[in-house]
């Protein structure tokens, strides 16, 4: 990235980013996902169709559209906040318990959804000038959730889609 805003010569691992929950009010409410065991991720695919003329490969064509998928894992403290603790990624996520006032994003266009949707947003800081790149995925549907105990700590993952076909880059240069 010939931009400056990153370090050019140092990988970036997870102790570099922080994930980030957004809702659609008009301050939006926003928590950091805690205990993210690093494995935040997402795919984006493009769908494209390979013509044949009697058998023998002719030429591609662009197919539909392939939204955003998403996952991450955390290490489990709780599924609902309590005793007046931030809402926890879980009621963020599926819109429950402290966030069942959070409401969903939307992208102002005229094929709003009656899904709920957040935002999430993955940071990552380089350390050594504090410059920023952001990928953010737009309109994240959660479409699973699971729990899973474990000998050091239990984890909950969860994943989704999302309502774009890429992830908006900030800070830096998008390829």
């Amino acid at each position: 990235m010939a931009d400056g805003n990153l370090d050019e010569t140092t990988t970036k691992n997870l102790r570099d980013g922080a994930l980030t929950i957004t809702d659609g009010t008009g301050v939006p409410n926003t928590i950091t996902v805690p205990f993210v065991d690093g494995d935040f991720s997402w795919s984006r695919k493009q769908n494209v169709i390979a013509v044949f003329d009697r058998g023998t490969f002719s030429h591609f064509r662009q197919g539909d559209q392939e939204l955003v998928t998403w996952s991450f894992t955390c290490k489990y403290n709780q599924l609902y906040s309590q005793n007046g603790d931030d809402e926890s990624a879980y009621e963020a996520l599926w819109q429950e318990e402290n966030a069942s006032a959070w409401t969903t994003v939307t992208d102002g266009d005229a094929n709003e959804t009656d899904v709920y949707c957040v935002d999430l947003e993955l940071t990552v800081t380089n350390a050594k000038d504090a410059a920023t790149e952001t990928m953010k995925i737009e309109e994240a549907v959660i479409l699973d959730s699971s729990f899973a105990e474990g000998d050091e700590y239990n984890t909950l993952s969860m994943s989704g889609i999302a309502g774009c076909v890429a992830p908006t880059v900030g800070g830096a240069a998008a390829p």
